[in-house]
């Protein structure tokens, strides 16, 4: 599977851990904040939520954390290169408690568009 970078958005993929497995999973797809879908949404480039990245541009990624993996691929995506993965279909979703990474470009942010912000937290006292 190759996928293009969408410059200033990344690939507009989600990686993460599968908890029980400790192996990097696709997670799914992201959009532009308009929701235009990304080259790898249009093409339905990753059939499976779940299923674990072997290789990134020819370069084996078993083993792995995802925030090495994810390093990896934004040495690419910064580049502005395509980003050549190869994975192992599990037929089987993440477990609920994994860690997520949105594949951004370093210079963008991911969208905040249509969340929730949270309140900010209330200083304590103390009376002594």
């Amino acid at each position: 599977v190759e996928i293009p970078p969408v410059k200033g958005h990344g690939l507009l993929i989600s990686i993460g851990s599968d908890k029980e497995t400790g192996e990097v999973v696709f997670c799914g797809y992201r959009r532009l904040p308009n929701q235009t879908m990304g080259y790898a949404e249009r093409t339905k480039a990753f059939r499976h939520p779940g299923d674990v990245f072997v290789a990134v541009n020819d370069e084996n990624v078993v083993g792995l954390d995802w925030q090495r993996m994810s390093k990896l691929t934004m040495r690419a995506v910064n580049r502005g290169q395509t980003v050549r993965f190869r994975l192992r279909e599990t037929h089987r979703k993440p477990t609920k408690k994994s860690r997520k990474s949105n594949v951004n470009t370093a210079q963008s942010k991911p969208s905040t568009q249509g969340k929730a912000k949270k309140p900010a937290a209330k200083a304590r006292t103390s009376a002594n």
